[in-house]
């Protein structure tokens, strides 16, 4: 299988923490992200079989600049990235866990990840990239 690639439009999601009320519970947020991640890749993914060996993900979360930077700010190399919220492994994670069962069995199948986030004049947009590995191993059993 090769390479799939896909977008999220619109201000990259970066998962909440969970709320407490006597139990642990999902923000409704996390659950509207999610659903916005997994409708993009079932759209690309179609009805393919999920993925059920190693796979590498790659995830560029793309901001617009501010309309108060400076053509010098836009400029520069270390403006080029975004160094302040939401953290980067808040985004990851949404997207893995919105695959799960999607495009994978389990985000455990994750065994490289590439992120970054970034400005940028484009449109605000998470880019996901999924590159199957390997097949599955079933000799390959928890150790």
């Amino acid at each position: 299988m090769t390479k799939v690639t896909f977008e999220i439009l619109g201000r990259p999601y970066a998962l909440r923490r969970p709320r407490f009320a006597g139990h642990a519970y999902d923000p409704p947020a996390n659950k509207a992200g999610k659903a916005k991640i997994a409708e993009a890749a079932k759209a690309v993914w179609g009805d393919k079989p999920l993925l059920r060996g190693a796979v590498r993900l790659t995830v560029i979360a793309r901001y617009q600049w501010p309309k108060s930077a400076t053509k010098a700010q836009r400029r520069a190399v270390n403006g080029f990235f975004k160094a302040t919220n939401p953290d980067l492994d808040n985004i990851v994670k949404a997207v893995m866990d919105a695959l799960n069962g999607v495009v994978w069995e389990d985000d455990q199948q994750v065994v490289a990840i590439y992120a970054e986030k970034i400005k940028t004049t484009l449109e605000q947009a998470t880019k996901v990239a999924i590159e199957p590995l390997s097949e599955i191993d079933d000799a390959d059993e928890e150790d």
